[in-house]
């Protein structure tokens, strides 16, 4: 069949492959909508207005302005506009977007291809194909546009290949066969002490240790100020040295290049996230040398970063937003230019961790799938072939390379496993029966942090007779537990940590009891407990869940393939509100749990609570809180500025709203919306509140510091 391939300036577009090839030979795999918008303006040869281009790229109309200029301002990024003055998207206003740049089609002659591109097994995903793949070239093609250096550039894998054949037949012939009961398979390491690195009191987060394991860079938490701060120490003398910083910034995953002279680091602020570069020499560092690289968007903990082999690019992820995914970006210390290596899907947190592989040539990527689960994927940074290794039923920190064929990661139960890529084998190498994060290896040796870095108590927020709130410790112990529900005659549910994994516990009085594991699934989040049907209901990997607590019976009441999110129950315990993800917009439902009828509402809406004859909720990607009236059916604007989206961060309790906002609650009463009381502080951050008639309250999670130390594994 007959394909068209674009070029423009200094880069060639290829829609089928949905890729764009550099001047420099990069390819850059392009986002599904990316890919569509692009074509679509090229081939319009005239302004797209807003309803055609939402039509061809979304599929619907029923989306506003914003949503395509979010699109366009990150095409035009990748295609170079505003570089050297390149102007290849026109803005016309109050109307649409129009192609400006001059465009030339390669008419190209497609063979079958024996590689499904399309494939839908991860393990074989490609990200990035390589460009103009399998294709006869046209006579007319001009000589300046594939020259046969590209294409022995892009087709030396099959050289390689039939070399290897040619090679393995030559072997057998002279007789050279090696059976495998005669193959050394290398035996792992194991590590079963350690050495304490850092001293400092506090929280030793995200670090790096130079290639010649001679210089240890860390972030450090001190525990008053709370603020972040970057250290180097020489690990042969046992000298500190603190990187020059401002008052209310964080600085944060620090990273050193391989001759040890740059560390590039992120500056966190109220206002912004910033990549920072500074040089230096052993402990001095060169203030003027320092100077701003980029915008890291969202970062926080977990985020890494990372020079390339040569010390010429920095990789860093990037977030805008809490509902944006992370993505990877490679960033040209000398061009300035980056762009993004990765596009994770929105079901997750994205691509928030990475590490370089010694050669250089591949990254080794932590995926967050579904929130609590993890994958980890290795992308060839040459070809952008990406590969899936292991998928994980819980979240990650950090994974490093031991050697270019052998990852290190985290277990559940805070061992270190080593995972053999080419082997597909996996086998502990550390377990120290202390919780250990963040491996990183230099030299051969193998670092990492131990302790917890945060630790989750269940808090009790009560109202007193005259309307005041108090706080209290509601559950408090050295594991982490979470998503208090209360039941009846004084006993809570809550999900914890203390049996290695996550379940389901139960608290009545002084005693701890686990909830039978037999039946319960993992991952569970939103737990309810329904006096009315003495049974327990909550969500996992986005399913709905029933398990009767006398007859440990579990039961799903959703199917699989919905995607369902924020989880909450009706204050008579018969009813269940959640959202439904229908081609990316979200819509509120409710479940009798009576006789599992389900009631679909005429509105958009991310997360729900129900009070009375009254529904109030949350918009996707929109500040507001609204309600509607389930008897008359209408709908109003209680709050305009409201910014929880998950019905996790609030709730409503006794004609009030009860809000958190990270270390905050906030009282509001629902006849007036003013706020009741204004100043609950906390000692942590919140990350769940739950309330209930049966308590005359509502549980909080708090997260709360912990502390941890660097050490080396011996």
């Amino acid at each position: 069949m007959l394909m068209e391939i674009y070029e423009c300036n200094n880069w060639i577009f290829n829609p089928k492959n949905q890729e764009i090839v550099y001047q420099d030979g990069d390819v850059l795999q392009l986002p599904a909508r990316i890919c569509a918008c692009l074509q679509t303006l090229i081939e319009a040869h005239e302004t797209v207005f807003y309803d055609e281009l939402l039509l061809k790229v979304w599929g619907t109309i029923h989306r506003d302005s914003s949503t395509i200029s979010s699109v366009i301002s990150e095409l035009r990024k990748i295609i170079g506009c505003g570089n050297n003055g390149i102007k290849l998207i026109q803005t016309i206003p109050k109307k649409g977007y129009r192609f400006i740049g001059d465009v030339r089609v390669i008419d190209i002659k497609a063979q079958n291809n024996n590689i499904n591109a399309n494939s839908s097994q991860i393990n074989n995903v490609k990200e990035n194909i390589v460009p103009i793949n399998n294709i006869v070239l046209d006579n007319k093609t001009p000589d300046n546009t594939i020259t046969w250096l590209r294409i022995f550039k892009n087709y030396k894998f099959l050289f390689l290949f039939f070399l290897g054949v040619i090679v393995s037949i030559s072997y057998a012939l002279i007789g050279l066969n090696i059976s495998s009961k005669d193959t050394l398979i290398p035996t792992p390491p194991y590590f079963s002490t350690f050495e304490v690195m850092t001293h400092e009191e506090g929280l030793e987060l995200d670090f790096d240790v130079s290639n010649d394991a001679n210089w240890l860079v860390y972030s450090h938490e001190d525990r008053e100020s709370k603020q972040k701060k970057i250290f180097v120490k020489d690990l042969i003398t046992g000298e500190i040295q603190a990187l020059p910083f401002e008052d209310m910034s964080h600085y944060e995953s620090p990273s050193f290049s391989r001759d040890a002279t740059k560390i590039v680091y992120l500056k966190d602020t109220k206002e912004a996230c910033e990549v920072w570069l500074i040089h230096i020499n052993g402990l001095t560092f060169d203030p003027s040398s320092r100077k701003k690289i980029s915008e890291c968007g969202l970062s926080g903990f977990w985020t890494t970063t990372s020079f390339s082999k040569d010390s010429n690019f920095i990789y860093f992820s990037r977030s805008s937003s809490l509902t944006e995914p992370f993505r990877i970006y490679k960033h040209n210390l000398k061009t300035g230019y980056e762009r993004s290596l990765t596009a994770p899907s929105s079901s997750g947190r994205g691509d928030y961790s990475f590490s370089l592989s010694p050669d250089g040539t591949r990254l080794a990527i932590i995926r967050n799938k579904l929130w609590h689960s993890t994958v980890i994927l290795v992308k060839n940074i040459k070809d952008g072939s990406i590969n899936l290794i292991t998928e994980l039923p819980y979240l990650l920190e950090r994974v490093a390379w031991y050697s270019d064929n052998e990852l290190i990661y985290r277990g559940m139960n805070w061992q270190l496993y080593l995972h053999d890529i080419e082997n597909n084998s996996t086998s502990i190498i550390a377990n120290i029966v202390q919780p250990v994060y963040f491996p990183v290896v230099a030299n051969n040796r193998l670092f990492t942090y131990k302790g917890l870095s945060k630790k989750i108590d269940i808090w009790f927020l009560k109202e007193n007779s005259d309307e005041q709130f108090t706080l209290a410790k509601g559950i408090n112990s050295p594991y982490i537990d979470f998503n208090a529900t209360p039941g009846t005659n004084g006993i809570i549910y809550f999900l914890s940590n203390r049996s290695a994994i996550q379940q389901v516990w139960r608290k009545e009085g002084k005693n701890h009891t686990k909830i039978s594991n037999a039946l319960l699934p993992l991952n569970i989040e939103n737990l309810y407990y329904s006096v009315l049907h003495h049974a327990l209901f909550g969500l996992s990997d986005k399913r709905i869940f029933k398990f009767d607590v006398e007859n440990e019976n579990l039961q799903w009441l959703s199917d699989d393939n919905k995607n369902i999110l924020n989880l909450s129950m009706s204050e008579d315990d018969n009813s269940l509100f959640y959202s439904v993800d229908k081609n990316e917009q979200w819509f509120i439902e409710s479940i009798n749990l009576s006789n599992l009828d389900v009631t679909k509402f005429p509105f958009n809406g991310f997360s729900a609570h129900k009070l009375n004859d009254q529904v109030y909720f949350t918009r996707y990607r929109k500040s507001g809180l609204w309600r509607f009236n389930l008897t008359t059916g209408t709908i109003v604007q209680v709050k305009a500025d409201f910014d929880a989206l998950s019905s996790s961060y609030w709730d409503i309790y006794a004609d009030k709203l009860i809000l958190t906002s990270k270390d905050m609650v906030q009282i509001y009463s629902l006849s007036n919306t003013k706020i009741i009381e204004q100043s609950i502080k906390l000692n942590g951050y919140v990350r769940n509140i739950q309330c209930s008639d049966l308590i005359k309250g509502c549980f909080l999670d708090i997260d709360i510091a912990g502390s941890t130390e660097i050490i080396e594994l011996k």
